[in-house]
């Protein structure tokens, strides 16, 4: 924790339970309506159960795939209609608003919250700080360049890439059929190397 600007303990506390934690029955303060919210969750259940169902050849469209696919939304049907125990309420209700507290003040002092290297902890830091230290390495190392221009240059190497390798394409240098499976960059997923801190608290003394 390089910042802490939390009114009281229990914020910090909250957080030292990590990435794995996974907050009570947050769905239950969901705005989005409960039918909207089964739908999205069913696909997603079924989906992932069909690519495992494919990639084993086992059909993912016959009677017993049916019925436990319609099994599962009935199962999140009970689970997202059926009332919570009021200890259970009680606690969801609480980490409810350990979040939005975290969140208000996470936005007002600008803190950054991300997930630690090779930890089961989150680290804390101004956005200030982060700042600091990109401009101090990339100082160091020259490695990186802001672009201040407010364009991402992507597209125009993407262009130069493809320049350079075209008289090596006609020469039949690179074999046609690997360049066109495997090689020919995807102009709509390639990105630019970027510069971004993962905090290691492993490597404190």
């Amino acid at each position: 924790i390089e910042v802490a600007p939390f009114p009281s303990f229990n914020c910090i506390e909250f957080l030292a339970n990590g990435p794995p934690f996974i907050p009570t029955c947050q769905s239950h303060f969901s705005n989005v309506p409960i039918g909207i919210r089964i739908t999205r969750e069913h696909e997603a259940l079924v989906n992932s159960f069909k690519h495992g169902l494919h990639a084993n050849c086992v059909s993912a469209s016959d009677q017993r795939a049916n019925a436990f696919f319609a099994a599962i939304k009935d199962l999140l049907y009970q689970c997202y209609t059926k009332p919570l125990s009021p200890e259970l309420f009680a606690r969801a209700r609480y980490e409810q608003k350990m979040i939005k507290t975290i969140k208000h003040i996470r936005n007002k002092h600008s803190i950054i919250i991300q997930r630690s290297d090779k930890s089961k902890v989150f680290h804390l830091a101004s956005a200030i700080s982060y700042h600091d230290k990109s401009v101090a390495y990339m100082a160091k190392t020259q490695a990186y360049r802001e672009i201040e221009s407010g364009t991402n240059p992507c597209k125009d190497y993407f262009d130069r890439i493809l320049a350079l390798l075209k008289p090596l394409l006609r020469s039949k240098a690179i074999n046609l059929n690997i360049w066109k499976q495997s090689m020919y960059p995807n102009i709509q997923t390639i990105e630019l190397p970027h510069l971004y801190f993962i905090p290691k608290p492993h490597k404190v003394p």
